[in-house]
């Protein structure tokens, strides 16, 4: 895993976005080496760079990253994204997303949140669970700020496989909710009797 990361790593370095990371373009040798093939979508990273969504050329659908499937702006974190997915898999034996069409494989990477793969496999250890759903973060600012601070976390995870040291924002609390109504003239009026009697 950590020579992966750093194939990825230095394409970043050299601001190259390989944007079809998943498990058939990661090879192994007989002899242990591993590389990472398939650059042909790749593209050098510019302020202004968008997936070409709607050329053929996007990437594969159950792998790529919410802002691939809008057809906009992709950076690095968009492989980390998909680096989360392969991981994914790895560790449940699913992706995380099916759906009767690449359209609806798409929507459900832009909507919704991925099962966290400790409710498929049981036996995934705390911090591996919290690598992946923090790669996989629907922003781009909550994921992963690059692939060696990844695999800087992978690497502690085989020495403190249950530590909660994986930092991730919180979720959304102020989302949209239905509260009760509250009764402001009943509440004055027991504050003021609560008052006169004291």
């Amino acid at each position: 895993a950590s020579k992966v990361y750093s194939a990825l790593h230095h394409a970043h370095e050299n601001n190259i976005v390989h944007r079809d990371i998943k498990p058939q373009n990661i090879l192994i040798s007989k002899d242990g080496t591993v590389k990472v093939a398939d650059f042909g979508i790749a593209r050098a990273v510019t302020s202004s760079t968008v997936t070409m969504a709607g050329a053929n050329v996007i990437g594969s659908v159950h792998y790529f990253s919410p802002e691939q499937a809008r057809g906009s702006y992709v950076d690095k974190k968009s492989d980390i994204y998909s680096l989360g997915i392969v991981l994914y898999e790895m560790v449940t034996g699913v992706v995380p997303f099916e759906g009767e069409s690449a359209i609806s494989v798409a929507l459900k990477h832009i909507q919704e949140q991925v099962t966290p793969p400790g409710e498929i496999n049981p036996d995934i250890p705390k911090s591996i669970q919290y690598i992946i759903q923090r790669a996989l973060e629907k922003k781009l600012e909550n994921r992963y700020h690059d692939a060696a601070e990844m695999l800087n976390d992978l690497k502690r995870a085989l020495k403190e496989p249950d530590g909660a040291y994986v930092k991730r924002l919180p979720t959304d609390d102020q989302a949209t909710r239905v509260i009760p109504r509250i009764e402001l003239d009943k509440e004055n009026n027991k504050n003021r009797n609560k008052e006169k009697y004291e």
